[in-house]
């Protein structure tokens, strides 16, 4: 990010250098590129930070969901055979075609 920065104000002064500009138009170019470095920074941490927020919003889901299924009540720590067995005596099952 700095070497870009460097870069724009090496041009600035070169352009500064060769041509006998007045010192408005050097001042809006200044504002002009400021703004747009800003712009980029904004974008970036806007990207990071919503990045981040989506990880921790979808820990926070996964670690606050109950395990296993919703029909399983109070008792939510069971073997995976007894929540399926649970799951097929329960009333909200779906019918098993034999």
């Amino acid at each position: 990010m700095t070497s870009i920065i460097m870069a724009i104000v090496a041009v600035i002064i070169i352009v500064v250098a060769l041509s006998s500009v007045s010192y408005v138009v050097i001042v809006v170019i200044i504002i002009i590129i400021t703004i747009t470095i800003i712009i980029i920074i904004i974008i970036i941490v806007a990207i990071m930070s919503g990045v981040i927020l989506h990880s921790v919003s979808v820990h926070v889901m996964t670690t606050a969901m109950p395990h296993g299924s919703r029909n399983d009540g109070p008792q939510e720590s069971r073997t995976g055979a007894e929540k399926v067995e649970r799951f097929h005596t329960s009333e909200t099952a779906p019918m098993r075609v034999f």
